[in-house]
């Protein structure tokens, strides 16, 4: 049995396994979004990329 972890984004709370959790109303899950942030992300500085713009004279009207 594993235990059950809640409010992890501010105070994690653990929970005692759930006894029989097929009786629960489950609901199917059919689209979820993942997020990740790289282990270096926050250690690197932040580089930042301007696009060049169009030379003088040129994609003007």
């Amino acid at each position: 049995m594993k235990h059950i972890i809640t409010n992890c984004s501010t105070t994690p709370q653990l929970h005692e396994p759930i006894k029989d959790p097929v009786r629960f109303e489950w609901h199917e899950v059919t689209k979820v979004a993942h997020y990740y942030l790289p282990v270096d992300a926050m250690t690197q500085p932040m580089k930042v990329k301007e696009s060049e713009p169009p030379p003088y004279g040129k994609g003007g009207a």
